[in-house]
């Protein structure tokens, strides 16, 4: 199920909208604070990002900065009564996907969302390449040097949640809790999976970082 996590202060339309998403079918998370949303982003991955500008605390202009430092990839739409061409021109050179401002009708609030989650899914080349190593996310097959490595399917779900962000290190949590089917894996069984992983594709491609998790890279 696609995840979104909602940043919104104001209670009436923080729960409307998070009413909205899960009666179409998504599974979202809400909070009412930059600090809370970087507690959730800390250990889970989303689909989609939903950020209100003005937020108690660091505003959400601060939390998508802080996004792009992170190197998250998944898309960001900002949303705020402020109607200023220089706060939406902010927002989109700060790298947001897009900005809708209050007051909106929920139609188009998801249709917004929707587009973005289908812009999102089609930048996902059917075959992704990293170095050496070939991932064919349509037959869930994988190649290195030429050559079909065999991975089971839990080990096969942890490298491409690795290689959606390549260069980007995940941690344990984030991992297991991105495997959400069969109850998802818990961190000890992450690890033996990714022990696997390296026995068959190197270190040189799958970076452990002690104590904080692993990320895969293009070997040099």
């Amino acid at each position: 199920m696609t995840k979104i996590l909602l940043v919104e202060d104001d209670v009436a339309l923080g729960e409307a909208l998070h009413e909205v998403l899960l009666a179409n079918q998504f599974e979202s998370t809400w909070v009412k604070s930059a600090e809370a949303a970087k507690r959730f982003l800390a250990d889970e991955l989303f689909d989609l990002h939903l950020f209100d500008i003005v937020l108690p605390g660091e505003s959400g202009l601060a939390l998508l900065n802080w996004c792009q430092l992170q190197n998250l990839v998944a898309p960001i739409m900002l949303l705020t009564a402020r109607d200023e061409v220089t706060d939406r021109v902010i927002g989109l050179d700060g790298g947001a996907d897009d900005y809708l401002g209050k007051p909106f009708a929920v139609e188009e609030f998801l249709s917004r969302v929707r587009v973005l989650l289908r812009r999102r899914s089609s930048q996902k080349s059917v075959k992704w390449r990293i170095g050496g190593m070939v991932i064919d996310t349509e037959k869930h097959q994988v190649t290195l040097e030429g050559q079909a490595v065999a991975v089971p399917k839990r080990e096969y779900e942890l490298l491409v949640m690795l290689a959606a962000s390549p260069g980007k290190v995940l941690t344990r949590v984030q991992l297991a809790r991105g495997i959400e089917k069969a109850g998802g894996l818990d961190s000890n069984s992450v690890d033996v999976h990714i022990f696997k992983l390296r026995k068959k594709f190197g270190s040189e491609y799958i970076s452990t970082i002690r104590g904080v998790g692993y990320s895969l890279n293009s070997p040099k």
